[in-house]
C-alpha cells in the first residue's frame, strides 16, 4: 500500500498542475488589433506597439481586424516584419477589404480568414515602374513562401504581367473575392466575426481585448492621409493670402495657424517630423510675417515660401505624397488666389476677417486718421503692389491695395475708394 503513496501523490500533483494551467490558458487573453484606413506611419507605431504589448502581458493570439486601401508600401513592409517576428500566434481577419499595400499585411499572418463579402488583392506599386514592381512582388513572394502560400498568385496580384490560367489574365491585377479564395486554398477559412474567428481557431474560451489607437495617433492618422494634408495645407495657405492681402492680423492669419499647426502636429506625433523641420517651418512663417509688414513681394516672402515648401516636403511621409500633396494645394490655392483678388476690394465679408488698424469718425473713434480725403486723388506707385503695396499722393507715402491687378513700381494711379485707412487704387492707363 505504501508503495502506491508516491504515485497517487504524483499523478494528484500532475492533475493539479494541469488544472492550473487550464485556468491559466483560460485567464489568458486574445488581443485585436484593427488595421483600418489608409497604412501610414501612424498604423505603423501602433500595430508594433500592439503586438509588442500582446507579447509582454501573455497573450494566447493576436486577431489582426483589416479593413484597408493600401497606403504606403515601406510601412507595410514594416508591419509585415513586426506579424512575422510575432512570438505568439498570429491570425489576418479580412473584415472588408485587403488592397494594395493591405495584402502583405494579410499574408503575414499564420492564418488568413475572410468575412463572406471580403476582398484581397490589386497590389499594384505607385510609381508603376519595372523596378518597384520588381522589388514590390519580391516582398510579396517572399512572404508568401515563409507562410506556405502560393508566391503566384500573391505575384499576380501586384504584376499585371503575370498570367495564371483560369485564375487572371496577362494585362490584369488579381484580386479575390473571399469564394474564389477559399477555391484557389487562399485563405484558411470564412467567417462574419471576430468571435466566429475564435470559435474556428479554437479560442472561444479566451477573454477578448480589443486595442485602439490612442487619440494622438488617431489624430496623426486623420491628418497625415494624402487628402488630409492637401486640404490643411490649401486652408493654411489660403488664411495666409487672405492675411497678407489685408492690413493687420484677423481671421486669416488665425486659421492659416490652426491649419498648418494640424499638419505638422500630426505628422510630428505621427513620427514625420524632427525639430529642425519645425524650426525651417517657423522661420518660413516669420519671413512671410515680415513681408506683410513691408509692402510688396521681396527677398523675404521669396525666402519664407522657400522654407515653407522644403519642411512641408521634408515633413511627408514621402517624397511621392509630398508632390501630390504640393500640386493639389497649388491648384486650389492658386484657384483661391484669384478669386481673392477679383473680389476681396468689392466684398466687405473680408472687412470682417481682419482686426482694423483705425475706424473712423461715424464710429465714434476719435484720434485715427481719416483717408476719405484723398478718394479720386491721383499719385504714383513708389513699390509694386502685389496687390499691397506704397504710393506717393502729394508729397505723402500711403499704404495701399490695387483694385484687382498688380501695379508696377513708377506707375500711375487713381484712388477709388476708402475705407478707414484702408486705400484701393486703380492704374490710369
Amino acid at each position: 500500500m505504501k508503495k502506491w503513496i508516491p504515485m497517487v501523490l504524483s499523478i494528484f500533483l500532475i492533475i493539479i498542475f494541469i488544472g492550473a494551467k487550464d485556468v491559466q490558458a483560460a485567464d489568458s487573453k486574445v488581443y485585436v488589433i484593427p488595421i483600418k484606413g489608409e497604412v501610414g506611419n501612424a498604423m505603423e507605431k501602433f500595430v508594433q506597439e500592439g503586438i509588442k504589448e500582446a507579447e509582454t502581458n501573455g497573450g494566447s493570439a493576436i486577431i489582426f481586424d483589416i479593413d484597408t486601401p493600401g497606403g504606403q508600401v515601406d510601412k507595410a513592409v514594416n508591419i509585415s516584419e513586426a506579424i512575422l517576428d510575432s512570438t505568439i500566434p498570429t491570425i489576418a481577419y479580412v473584415n472588408g477589404e485587403a488592397i494594395s499595400a493591405g495584402t502583405i499585411i494579410t499574408i503575414s499572418a499564420e492564418k488568413i480568414i475572410m468575412s463572406p463579402r471580403a476582398t484581397i488583392g490589386a497590389a499594384e506599386t505607385r510609381p508603376n515602374e519595372e523596378k518597384y514592381i520588381s522589388y514590390w512582388t519580391g516582398k510579396l513572394r517572399n512572404v508568401a513562401q515563409i507562410r506556405d502560400r502560393d508566391p503566384m498568385l500573391v505575384a499576380a496580384m501586384a504584376d499585371a504581367n503575370i498570367e495564371i490560367p483560369n485564375v487572371v489574365a496577362k494585362g490584369k491585377l488579381l484580386t479575390l473575392t473571399t469564394q474564389e479564395a477559399m477555391e484557389l486554398h487562399f485563405i484558411d477559412g470564412v467567417e462574419d466575426s471576430i468571435q466566429g474567428v475564435m470559435q474556428e481557431s479554437g479560442l472561444a474560451k479566451q477573454q477578448l481585448k480589443e486595442l485602439s489607437p490612442s487619440f494622438q495617433l488617431r489624430l496623426a492618422s486623420l491628418t497625415t492621409s494624402v487628402a488630409a494634408t492637401s486640404l490643411l495645407l490649401t486652408v493654411g495657405f489660403i488664411g495666409m493670402i487672405i492675411e497678407l492681402l489685408t492690413p493687420g492680423f484677423g481671421l486669416g492669419g488665425g486659421i492659416s495657424l490652426v491649419a498648418f499647426g494640424l499638419y505638422f502636429g500630426g505628422v510630428l506625433l505621427a513620427g514625420y517630423s524632427t525639430g529642425m523641420i519645425m524650426v525651417l517651418f517657423l522661420l518660413g512663417l516669420v519671413f512671410l510675417l515680415v513681408e506683410i509688414f513691408v509692402p510688396g513681394f521681396g527677398i523675404p516672402g521669396i525666402l519664407g515660401m522657400i522654407l515653407l515648401v522644403s519642411s512641408i516636403i521634408m515633413a511627408s511621409s514621402s517624397l511621392e505624397q509630398a508632390i501630390i500633396s504640393l500640386i493639389i494645394t497649388a491648384i486650389l490655392t492658386l484657384i483661391a488666389f484669384f478669386v481673392l483678388i477679383k473680389f476681396m476690394p468689392k466684398n466687405k465679408f473680408f472687412d470682417k476677417l481682419t482686426l482694423p488698424t483705425s475706424l473712423d469718425t461715424v464710429s465714434g473713434y476719435v484720434g485715427s486718421e481719416n483717408f476719405k480725403e484723398y478718394k479720386d486723388k491721383t499719385g504714383v506707385s513708389v513699390t509694386p503692389l502685389r496687390p499691397s503695396g506704397s504710393i506717393l499722393v502729394e508729397g505723402r507715402k500711403l499704404d495701399a491695395v490695387s483694385e484687382n491687378a498688380f501695379i508696377e513700381k513708377g506707375e500711375k494711379i487713381h484712388i477709388i475708394k476708402t475705407e478707414g485707412r484702408r486705400i484701393i487704387v486703380r492704374k490710369i492707363d
